[in-house]
This record gives C-alpha cells, sequence and structure tokens, in this order.
C-alpha cells in the first residue's frame, strides 16, 4: 500500500511537467495495472514515470503490446470505453530473481560460488540473466560487475560442462523417479547445450543435454 501511494505521488509529480495531466482516476488505474503484474521473460517491471500522457480525460484500459527484451523505455497502449486508443511512452526498470555478485567482482576474475548470491535484481537490458549459480561457476568474467548487480551470460566466457572423452555422470528423471548411470561423453558441450554420449553398461548412444560439470540430464526419448 505504501508503495502503491508512493508511485501515485510520482505519477501525479511527474504529470505536473509534462504537456497533459492525467485525471486522479487515470493515474488509479495505470497504478493498478502495474501492480497485477507487467511480465515479460520472467521479470517484472516497475514503473518510473510516464513521459507523455494521453490528451483526454475519460477513463483508460491499459494493456501492454508484445515485444522482445527488457528495455527502459516501453510504449503501453491506453484505450477509452470508445474504442479510441494512445499509445504512450513510459521508463520502467525490469526485476527478476537472479544471480548477482555476492561483493565486488574485478574483471578477469573466475568465479566460485562465494562470488555468487541469488535474489531479486535489476535486469533492465540485460539479453540472458543467470538464474542458477552452478551455470556459471568456474566461468571467467569479462568485465567488473558492482556488489548486487546481476550477471549477463554475454560477460562471461564458460568452461565446458563436459568434456569430449570423460566419463560423465547420466541422469534420467520421470515423474519422481530418477535414474542414474555412467557415460562415456562423445563431446564436448557448455551448461544448456546438447550433447552425445555413450552409455557405459548398455553400449547405447544417448542424446543428452549438459547440466554441470560432468553431470548430463537425458530427456524423455532421448535414448537410441
Amino acid at each position: 500500500m505504501r508503495r502503491a501511494g508512493w508511485l501515485l505521488c510520482a505519477l501525479c509529480a511527474w504529470a505536473s511537467v509534462s504537456q497533459a495531466a492525467p485525471t486522479k482516476a487515470q493515474v488509479r488505474a495505470l497504478t493498478a495495472f502495474f501492480a497485477q503484474g507487467v511480465v515479460r521473460a520472467g521479470a517484472r517491471a516497475e514503473l518510473i514515470a510516464v513521459e507523455q500522457w494521453p490528451k483526454t480525460h475519460a477513463p483508460l484500459r491499459w494493456r501492454l503490446p508484445q515485444g522482445r527484451g527488457l528495455p527502459r523505455r516501453l510504449v503501453l497502449v491506453a484505450e477509452d470505453a470508445q474504442g479510441r486508443r494512445w499509445h504512450v511512452p513510459v521508463r520502467v526498470r525490469w526485476i527478476a530473481k537472479a544471480v548477482v555478485a555476492a561483493h565486488a567482482l574485478p574483471a578477469q576474475v573466475r568465479l566460485t560460488r562465494a562470488d555468487l548470491a541469488v535474489g531479486n535484481a535489476d535486469v533492465t537490458g540485460l539479453h540472458g540473466w543467470v538464474r542458477d549459480p552452478a551455470e556459471v561457476v568456474g566461468a571467467r568474467l569479462l568485465r567488473p560487475v558492482a556488489q548486487g548487480a546481476a550477471l549477463d551470460l554475454r560477460w562471461l566466457v564458460r568452461p565446458p560442462a563436459v568434456r569430449r572423452g570423460e566419463v560423465v555422470r547420466v541422469v534420467a528423471e520421470i515423474g519422481a523417479l530418477r535414474v542414474e548411470t555412467l557415460g562415456k561423453a562423445l563431446a564436448s558441450a557448455r551448461p544448456g547445450e546438447a550433447v552425445p554420449v555413450r552409455n557405459l553398461a548398455s553400449g547405447r548412444r544417448i542424446e543428452a543435454v549438459a547440466v554441470a560439470r560432468g553431470l548430463v540430464r537425458v530427456p524423455l526419448g532421448g535414448a537410441q
């Protein structure tokens, strides 16, 4: 409630210097729209400011058009009861649960688990923020990152999770059933990449996905 009140005051203050001043009902409707959740790619938008309000005093409904990425500037669509529409530019930040720097990290450091934490962070403008610390332990950082800032996969050079010719753990899960065996990697792969594996027990070739160092997972139907 306190946050909604702050946002309402901020919107009214911004309107005082814009070319079109909104009604209180329009401000409340936009505040409620963001409170309900403006979500894209797993991140939630928080409104910073409206750049230009529609030149109308009619009650408005709001929606976010389809789009890609997490930009700082969005164009919302406002519509009144008669079907008239306005494209309204706003500034936002995007918040998501992400892996962040546990302390200030210099460039070229090789990440350890102690360098990483998980929490809600600003992921505005990021193209592939990290969701699981296991994805990047051992990776080399290409640029400095401030404490508490989310990590972007573009800033990391990740070593292979599995290397060609090494023995790896092969895990298959069906519901609550988990089966684990050993296999030989037939190629190198980074986390999330497909990798063929030879089952050491049966000799069969398995199509798996690299998960972490020395670990692969078999999707349903992956065995051949």
